[in-house]
């Protein structure tokens, strides 16, 4: 079996509001390095805590998300974090003692129509669908209970 990925949080620092975060990192390299997140930021350490608690229940897989139960948000509008400026996302799966990520993509509200809010679409052209995350799930588990909490 290959050697699990090391997930970390680190914070940065957001270009264009300067606003700091804390950001994924995947053995020692800043995930949004490794895809192109469009100007999306984390969620963790710049939005309230009822948030980032959502967020962090959905990457543990204790919550669904709203926008598509199959898929976890990684990446928000660094703006205001709504979906509706689109985010990137995940699949996450539980396989024996790992936690996997696989088709990493961005995705975003299809218009119209305005009243059927809850439909989502993904960009199927994506090329980012070949990154996939092996990580082992105690050390997952421990990197996200510390990596999001806000110092």
């Amino acid at each position: 079996m290959k050697k699990p990925d090391i997930l970390q949080f680190q914070t940065e620092v957001e270009r264009g509001t300067g606003a700091l975060y804390r950001d994924y990192h995947v053995n020692g390299r800043r995930l949004a390095d490794l895809v192109d997140t469009r100007g999306h930021i984390s969620p963790f350490g710049w939005t309230t805590e009822d948030y980032q608690e959502q967020f962090r229940r959905q990457l543990l897989l204790e919550e669904e998300p709203e926008q598509d139960p199959d898929r976890i948000p990684l990446f928000v509008c660094h703006i205001c974090a709504d979906y509706l400026c689109g985010y990137f996302s995940t699949l996450i799966t539980c396989e024996d003692d790992r936690i996997i990520w696989s088709d990493l993509r961005m995705g975003h509200i299809d218009y119209p129509p305005p009243d059927n809010i809850s439909t989502y679409v993904l960009q199927p052209e994506d090329s980012r669908r070949w990154l996939r995350f092996s990580f082992d799930a105690d050390e997952y588990r421990a990197a996200i209970e510390k990596g999001t909490r806000n110092p």
